[in-house]
């Protein structure tokens, strides 16, 4: 009997052992992962402003002002994806600091479609919004204006010519869902579109996508105010997402 208690003690040695090495060697790859992404992501606006500087260095560059405004978008990207990823990195660590008020998600929404309206009409998709009337929640009106601007962001990229993107507001849930009318969201890819880095688009260009950190920061920025955020079924595009109820006065 005592050599059976020490065998199985062993052996749930052993299991545990193994789990953990497994539980290691996912998070050695979720690294790798993570670096090569990071990597990739800066690989591409550092060559172009290589390229664009050695040209205008060289007197090659037959319109300056054109170089000029490609490296600004290019600083823009850099910039924009170093902010994203300390952003997650408060996300991840429990440290992002929101100060939270009693916020209006309607008027959030409509200052969130007028700075993309320019943006959405360069590739001929129109925005609407579709709230019954303001619209009240606890929570921080910068960090959940950034939710939506990435939610409608991702749908502009991926909504057709002469389509309507749409911010649709429920007061009953406090809920907010950003509708395409593009495919949608692959059933395989749903699952993991929330993960760092992920794309459906694995070609990671420009025009179809960013880095991958648009749904992976605004799941983190929801779930912060207590909320949650999902991904609707095909045909077509939806993420919509919960915020607590402010509490009576």
């Amino acid at each position: 009997d005592e050599l059976g208690h020490v065998a199985r003690a062993v052996d749930e040695l052993a299991h545990r052992l193994g789990e953990l090495e497994q539980e290691r060697s996912r998070l050695e790859q979720e690294r790798a992962d993570l670096l090569s992404s990071v990597s990739h992501d800066l690989r591409t606006p550092l060559a172009a402003l290589q390229a664009a500087v050695e040209a205008m260095v060289d007197g090659l560059a037959p319109d300056p002002a054109r170089y000029l405004r490609s490296m600004q978008r290019d600083i823009e990207a850099l910039t924009s994806l170093v902010d994203d990823l300390f952003l997650l990195v408060r996300l991840d660590n429990g440290r992002f600091e929101m100060p939270a008020t009693s916020v209006d998600l309607t008027e959030i929404a409509d200052e969130a479609i007028e700075v993309l309206t320019p943006v959405a009409a360069g590739r001929g998709v129109r925005l609407a919004l579709d709230a019954p009337g303001g619209m009240r929640v606890r929570g921080n009106a910068t960090a959940l204006g950034r939710v939506i601007r990435n939610l409608l962001d991702n749908a502009i990229r991926h909504a057709p010519e002469g389509s309507v993107v749409t911010v649709s507001l429920d007061p009953d849930t406090r809920g907010v869902r950003v509708l395409d009318q593009g495919p949608g969201f692959p059933p395989a890819f749903a699952e993991e579109a929330f993960e760092h880095f992920t794309r459906a688009d694995t070609s990671r260009n420009r025009d179809t996508g960013g880095a991958g950190l648009g749904l992976a920061i605004a799941r983190g920025v929801v779930e912060a105010h207590g909320g949650r955020i999902w991904i609707g079924a095909p045909p077509g595009g939806e993420v919509g997402f919960e915020l607590p109820q402010v509490p009576a006065a």
